[in-house]
């Protein structure tokens, strides 16, 4: 296991927005994917919100990305800006 942590904190939601742009997806068709408000998918992009477990799971069916993958970046984030 490595000891590695990032040099800055960097929300799950600018990955989000990379992974949106990737599938040219936009904020309104992830939140009726996910079947969210929209202001959901907002917060999350704009670092207010993290990614729950629960958001994790949907992300990674709508993804098709592991739900590990999202639920790590959210662990990393909040371990990171605990120092």
């Amino acid at each position: 296991m490595s000891n590695y942590k990032a040099p800055m904190a960097i929300h799950p939601g600018e990955t989000l927005r990379e992974v949106l742009e990737t599938y040219n997806m936009s904020r309104a068709k992830l939140a009726i994917r996910m079947r969210l408000h929209p202001v959901v998918i907002d917060d999350i992009l704009s670092g207010k919100d993290p990614i729950s477990p629960e958001i994790a799971r949907s992300l990674s069916l709508v993804f098709l990305m592991s739900e590990d993958f999202w639920n790590n970046l959210q662990k990393n984030y909040e371990e990171r800006m605990g120092d």
